[in-house]
């Protein structure tokens, strides 16, 4: 579903959560990758695990979803 938030079938609302969903995954995705956990990727960039685990599943720090 997330795949078709280019077209005009899913509100804006809607694309932006898919948007932040893929965006997540691909952090996930780049972490896991360098062998990183959440505690270590935060330490490097200097923000907290929760940050990192709130980007990682699409929660929008600012809207909460």
């Amino acid at each position: 579903l997330c795949r078709l938030y280019g077209t005009d079938l899913i509100p804006f609302k809607q694309k932006k959560r898919c948007l932040n969903m893929e965006i997540g995954k691909t952090i996930q995705d780049l972490r896991k990758r360098k062998g990183l956990s959440q505690e270590e990727l935060a330490e490097k960039i200097d923000v907290s695990r929760q940050v990192v685990s709130k980007w990682e599943n699409g929660v929008s720090p600012t809207k909460g979803y």
